[in-house]
């Protein structure tokens, strides 16, 4: 909740303006797509490969996913948003997949976890 703060200080004071290619804001949202999209592959792959898997029509599956694919949707659109619409509908785009990504780390931390503690009960 404490980063909404600064992302509504920068809505206030943005441009309200399409940006160009010669922003450096843009090649700073690029970098940082770039690194949300490495950080979720990183947990995707996480998911994948766990020794305890998700039942596919259970409530968990549906959150996991559903995060994750907001993050990479958010993190994919916001570098085009940049050009096209105001700068700061990008950002918040882009705030947006940080934090679908956010709660997908936490959703997979306790869904792990819950089918670990299970498979050891079954031991």
């Amino acid at each position: 909740m404490l980063a909404v703060i600064p992302g509504y200080k920068a809505w206030q004071n943005s441009a309200h303006a399409p940006g160009t290619v010669q922003d450096a804001d843009l090649w700073i949202l690029v970098q940082g797509s770039i690194m949300e999209l490495l950080g979720l592959l990183t947990i995707i792959f996480a998911l994948l490969t766990s020794s305890t898997s998700l039942p596919t029509q259970s409530q968990p599956w549906f959150w996991t996913w559903g995060f994750a694919m907001t993050s990479l949707i958010c993190s994919v659109s916001a570098v085009p948003l940049y050009v096209r619409y105001p700068t700061e509908w990008s950002q918040t785009v882009s705030f947006l997949g940080s934090a679908a990504q956010a709660f997908l780390i936490l959703q997979a931390m306790f869904t792990m976890e819950k089918s670990s503690s299970n498979a050891d009960k079954n031991k």
